[in-house]
């Protein structure tokens, strides 16, 4: 954790650089290097698509969750790896929203 001071946990932030991957400044943008804990892995890099650093706000809002409700929204005790691939993998996402939509 970073703390600008002792007294201003607002300004708290989360920091982690173990298994950082340095994305080329130009083109491309992505990585296919797979590392990490997976649990908190984005299904992107579980099922072994090319992904960009969007990866990072699966894994924080992940860690949200935990720290908001006290348990992984997905994972289950005891679940093996491959049963968390699996329900991973069935998980529907809601599409995309159009940046251009008029509500």
């Amino acid at each position: 954790m970073l703390l600008p001071t002792e007294n201003r946990l607002s300004d708290l932030k989360i920091a982690d650089f173990g298994l950082s991957t340095k994305l080329d400044f130009h083109y491309p943008k992505t990585a296919t290097s797979k590392c990490g804990t997976m649990i908190y892995m984005a299904p992107e890099i579980l099922c072994n698509y090319t992904y960009t650093k969007s990866v990072d706000i699966w894994s924080c809002a992940i860690i949200m969750y935990m720290l908001y409700h006290g348990k992984h929204p997905l994972y289950e005790p005891k679940m093996s790896n491959d049963d968390y691939k699996r329900k991973i993998k069935q998980v529907k996402f809601a599409p995309f929203p159009n940046k251009y939509a008029i509500f």
